[in-house]
């Protein structure tokens, strides 16, 4: 493609790099080695993680393009929300390794393009998606359509049944893991994504969790 709009291909010397090795060099004593290091050991996967993200994005761009007839991106550059959260994706996605969270950020950018949320969702995402884990967001979904996990399973649901104890029934990779699921669970409150426990016997998610639920579906 030579429209000029491919992405261009960032190096070791950009400005991250020059400032993160400028301060560096200001440590006394262990300065000039850590900036050595860091050149050595940090940059190059540093570059490598930007360069594979600004490829997801770009490529899931070019493919909504090429799937909505409605849609262009020289448009985005006046879209404010979505440079907004390509920026602050792109800041957690340099970040992370983990493939699912990677995916999820780049669905959010990519959704955004094509649909405005609402304000107080896509904040809510940034600030939540910060923290999670993969495991945030399998329980989120989990949580959203309990009887689909648990029907796998061989489980039925039944009235007065509580969707927390069914988790590691849906999950085995959790049994044995309850500190670690009662943290999620805790996580998933606090953001506001999940009703606080009670009797459900159907899905457990708030309006809010849902909409951060739709905003990391693919939209490709």
């Amino acid at each position: 493609m030579t429209d000029g709009r491919d992405f261009p291909n960032p190096t070791s010397g950009d400005a991250i790099h020059t400032f993160a090795k400028a301060g560096l060099s200001a440590i006394p004593i262990i300065g000039g080695p850590a900036a050595e290091l860091f050149a050595y050991v940090v940059v190059p996967p540093l570059t490598k993680r930007r360069d594979e993200w600004l490829k997801l994005i770009a490529d899931g761009l070019k493919a909504l393009e090429e799937k909505v007839e409605s849609f262009s991106i020289e448009s985005l550059s006046k879209n404010e929300e979505f440079v907004t959260m390509l920026l602050e994706a792109s800041h957690i996605a340099v970040k992370n390794h983990q493939n699912e969270k990677i995916e999820a950020l780049r669905n959010a950018v990519l959704n955004v393009a094509l649909e405005i949320p609402e304000e107080h969702a896509q904040a809510i995402f940034l600030q939540f998606v910060a923290v999670a884990t993969p495991w945030h967001f399998r329980v989120l979904t989990f949580y959203q359509s309990p009887e689909v996990y648990l029907e796998k399973a061989g489980i039925k649901l039944s009235n007065g049944d509580y969707l927390s104890h069914y988790v590691s029934s849906a999950f085995k990779e959790l049994e044995g893991h309850d500190a670690f699921r009662s943290q999620i669970e805790r996580d998933l409150l606090h953001y506001g994504l999940i009703f606080p426990e009670g009797e459900w016997y159907s899905k457990r998610t708030t309006n809010t969790g849902d909409k951060v639920l739709k905003l990391i579906a693919s939209p490709i």
